[in-house]
């Protein structure tokens, strides 16, 4: 029987992570800013792209843009699901994100 479905990528390293983190806040204007004549639907995927060869450079996994984005939104969820839950300080919330 053949098997079709996609497999499955590692696990983001903690230097995955960290990257992660570090490009998308120093790109975070145009990442999350909202479309106009400046950032436009094309800057931010090329933003997106950079990312995603920034974070691929450190870890032994290819990512392509769409799984950066994905994995961002992920920790951004997990990151306010700690703080509703107010377990530690933010400097703890962070910490536990990238280990």
């Amino acid at each position: 029987m053949e098997d079709n479905s996609a497999k499955r990528s590692k696990n983001f390293s903690k230097q995955e992570l960290e990257v992660l983190v570090e490009e998308v806040v120093s790109r975070q204007r145009i990442l999350m800013g909202k479309l106009d004549n400046v950032v436009t639907a094309d800057n931010k995927k090329r933003a997106w792209a950079k990312v995603a060869q920034s974070v691929s450079a450190v870890g032994e996994t290819e990512r392509d843009a769409i799984a950066i984005k994905k994995k961002w939104a992920d920790v951004k969820s997990l990151v306010k699901k700690k703080a509703a839950e107010g377990e530690g300080d933010e400097e703890d919330r962070r910490r536990d994100v990238l280990c």
